[in-house]
């Protein structure tokens, strides 16, 4: 245990880790709150008469609620003919001035809310297709919670920052020689180097995780996470029957082990190129250049990579038309549960080649260094 709380102040302190994670999360609260979301605009304007509406509507579509959109559409409807109205009656001095500011201004009071309305409309549309499997919800915070499609870079490029000198400082430093000569450097030093290099990504993965929460709870909101997966657009297909809470627990989950095999692929990259840049640049491209390839394609979630884990979303999905052109369509395909299995296996194996091939490196060149002696 001495080793390992070694590893971690080497790490933290003398490699600065500690000043990078600082300066990461910082950055990732400013990218949060500065980049465009998956908010409908017309929400977040119209928030106060949009959560007016949903207050009557929230939750399983009933014939109650049904008729109460349907009464609703049709007096919105008539809002233009009743401004007329309201003008032609001044006009004719059936009111007077008073009357008609206040009944104009009930009129226009109206179309203000017809905008947020719209957005009811289009989810009651929505709903409407599954009512058993959709519900009415805000649905802003958990759009921008479930929906992003690609690996968390700002958390990709700390681990990078963060994960590589753990080995390559000892080769460049040539500190690689005193290891393997010393009594535990033939594996317990490399191990706990792996032990130390995991038990951060996982802390960093369930931080960023639970900062990704905080901030659409805060922005947003989270309400309703009890209910179904569905209910949420982007997942309108998904043969899950999980809630939106559960939903996110195990993506976060599934990020964290794509993140940590992520990680021994950088120590894997470290040891055998034995350079600082090499392993940045190849590391960051082995998961990059997939998912650039298959940007809108559910193939980046089968690749013997831990790129589909990273993102973790794609295995919640069914199969969806994203897009179409004039020559062709554009869809996501279901991943089903033999292919997150065996995507899965993919990750076991990869672990172990990853992290055997790291202490037999290390044992090689203890064999080759006494042997040059």
């Amino acid at each position: 245990m001495r080793v390992l709380f070694y590893e971690f102040k080497k790490v933290l302190f003398k490699q600065k880790a500690i000043i990078f994670i600082a300066l990461f999360i910082c950055i990732k609260l400013l990218v949060l709150s500065s980049t465009a979301s998956y908010s409908v605009e017309t929400t977040e304007e119209n928030k106060s008469f949009y959560k007016e509406y949903l207050m009557n509507v929230n939750g399983k579509l009933t014939p109650k609620k049904e008729s109460y959109i349907r009464n609703e559409k049709e007096r919105i409807g008539n809002i233009k003919s009743q401004e007329d109205e309201v003008l032609n009656k001044y006009l004719k001095g059936d009111i007077n001035n008073s009357e008609y500011i206040l009944q104009l201004s009930e009129v226009n009071s109206s179309l203000k809310k017809s905008e947020a309305f719209k957005i009811i409309y289009d989810q009651y549309k929505y709903v409407k297709q599954d009512p058993n499997n959709r519900y009415f919800l805000y649905t802003n915070g958990w759009t921008n919670l479930l929906s992003p499609e690609s690996p968390d870079i700002i958390l990709v490029l700390l681990l990078l920052l963060i994960i590589t000198p753990i080995f390559t400082y000892e080769y460049e430093k040539d500190m690689i020689y005193l290891i393997v000569t010393s009594k535990k450097g033939k594996v317990s030093v490399p191990a706990y180097k792996v032990i130390a290099a995991s038990i951060m990504t996982i802390i960093l993965a369930v931080i960023f995780s639970v900062i990704n929460y905080v901030y659409c709870a805060v922005k947003y909101g989270l309400p309703s996470g009890n209910f179904p997966l569905q209910s949420i657009p982007f997942f309108k297909t998904s043969s899950y029957h999980l809630s939106l809470t559960q939903t996110y627990l195990y993506i976060s989950l599934i990020k964290v082990i794509g993140f940590l095999v992520f990680t021994y692929l950088i120590i894997f990259i470290s040891v055998i190129a034995k350079k600082t840049v090499v392993t940045l640049f190849t590391s960051l491209s082995i998961i990059l250049i997939p998912y650039f390839i298959y940007l809108s394609s559910s193939i980046k979630y089968k690749l013997p990579l831990p790129l589909g884990f990273m993102i973790g979303n794609g295995y919640f999905r069914g199969t969806d038309n994203i897009g179409k052109t004039l020559k062709n369509s554009t869809s996501f395909l279901k991943i089903s549960k033999q292919a997150f299995i065996i995507e899965s296996i993919y990750m076991v194996i990869l672990t172990f080649i990853f992290i055997s091939t790291v202490l037999c490196i290390f044992s090689k060149f203890q064999y080759n260094r006494r042997k040059k002696i």
